[in-house]
Order: C-alpha cells, then structure tokens, then sequence
C-alpha cells in the first residue's frame, strides 16, 4: 500500500514537507461488509452480460457478476469503483428503468391474488444474508398477518427460475428473519401440473401470522438465478376474534372493551 516515510536529523531538519503521491488502486481489497454501494455502469445502469471477465492489474480476472453483486451489497471499496468503472465495456452495461420494490423500503403491499413479475435487472439484497446468503437479485413485497396461515408460492407455471423466498419483521434495515423456502413446490400436492418439470425448483412458503403484523417478502434466487416469476398469495381462514361491548363505568358513551364491561340497559 502506500505510505508517508519522513527522515530526520538534529543536524539537518527538512525544509520542505514530503511529497505523497495520490492512492492508485490496482487490486481488489478484501471485501468489507459496510461501503456505500457502486455502480461500475453508473446511475440507473446494469450490467446485461454477466459472465464477461474484467482484468485489473494486480489481480486476477473479476466477472462482471461478481462487480454487480460487490457493489449492490457493499463490499466494494469506493476508491475501486472509478477502477472498474473504466474497464466496465465487456459487462455490455445499458439503462434499465428503476423498479419501485427494489428494495425493501419500496416493498408492495399485497393480498391474496397472483402477481407477475422478475428479478432480472434487480439489485442484489444485502438482506438476504439474514435469511440465506445467496448473490441473487431480488424484489419486495409484504402482507398484513390475519392470525392465520398465508401461503406465498412461486409454483406458477409463469416462473422461469430456481426461486428462493424469505420472509422477515422488523423495520428496513433492522430484518429479523421469520420463515424461508427453496424447492417447496410439489406436483404430488397439487401445487403445479404434472406436467411442469420445473415445479420443483420453486418455493412455497407457509406463514403462521399474528394479526396486525407485517410481513415483508424477498423473492430473489438459488445461488445467483434471476428471472421472471408469479407469485401467488393466499390466505386460510382467520379465526374469530370475540369482542365485547359495554359501558366503563364514570363514561356517557361507548367506549373501548374493559376486563369489567357493564351491561347496556334498555330503557323501560
């Protein structure tokens, strides 16, 4: 790396201060979790030919993937980024329109229905590590619990990819981890046709909700697998939830249940 070296002497002392040349990357650090995410294609860009290889010297040839997956989750050292940027022809970079559930703080609230769409020109989600770590694309989307069972699958025939779903609570940028699924998907349960080869490559995922919580859902991939996909909600029935309504004792009007309702009268 570079470094400042100053020699002194009691009878000699410098007259004028070291000259230190400006950092000039020529390798990749070793990844940091933590850096502010780079974009060798430049704002709104993505790189559309993923197994091209860069070369830097120094280093050994980094596939256009893996700058992709580096700079989405941040483990790309910023003074890198300019570096790769101007060797970034071979990765074929275009223009891709923004996508609102891109991250999780864009997650679109669903219920039950069957929704179309694709992880292709997605960024990769440093949250997935929470779940599973894969270096796949992914979308958001999220549910209100019921206090029921909600199924969310991907075993539409309209899905073209090995799926992983994770599911989370929490606020974006503070996930716990609730529930995942790979392969769920099965034919012998009805989940896709018998004739659907790829049934089993897609996901199933089976929440036990509590009411009034939200869910929010990462539909990515199996190792670094994209694509397009449907993703179908479902909700088993709630069940009841009793009220009691009453009169607080001291109050005039109807009022929030007590432990201790009082028994409306009706007048003679």
């Amino acid at each position: 790396g570079n470094f400042e070296l100053t020699i002194t002497s009691a009878a000699n002392p410098p007259t004028t201060a070291p000259i230190v040349a400006p950092p000039t990357p020529t390798a990749p650090v070793v990844p940091t979790a933590g850096f502010p995410s780079c974009n060798i294609c430049g704002p709104g860009g993505r790189i559309t030919n993923q197994t091209a290889l860069i070369s830097v010297a120094g280093s050994d040839p980094v596939s256009c993937a893996s700058l992709q997956f580096g700079g989405d989750v941040g483990i790309i050292d910023p003074t890198l980024c300019p570096v790769f940027a101007a060797l970034a022809g071979p990765c074929e970079c275009e223009t891709i329109a923004a996508i609102p559930n891109d991250d999780c703080a864009g997650a679109i609230r669903v219920g039950d229905g069957v929704y179309s769409g694709s992880t292709t020109h997605a960024r990769t989600d440093a949250e997935n590590s929470v779940c599973r770590s894969y270096g796949s694309p992914g979308v958001w989307y999220s549910v209100l619990g019921t206090g029921a069972q909600i199924n969310i699958t991907t075993c539409g025939f309209g899905t073209t990819y090995d799926t992983y779903l994770a599911a989370f609570v929490g606020s974006c940028g503070a996930l716990a981890c609730f529930a995942t699924d790979d392969d769920g998907c099965q034919i012998s349960n009805g989940d896709c046709s018998s004739s659907d080869n790829g049934c089993s490559l897609r996901s199933f995922l089976r929440l036990d909700t509590s009411f009034g919580v939200e869910y929010r859902i990462l539909v990515y991939g199996y190792q670094r697998f994209s694509g397009n996909f449907v993703l179908t909600v479902s909700s088993e029935p709630s069940p009841p939830r009793n009220f009691t309504i009453g009169i607080i004792p001291g109050q005039t009007n109807a009022a929030e249940p007590s432990a201790s309702p009082v028994p409306l009268t009706p007048p003679n």
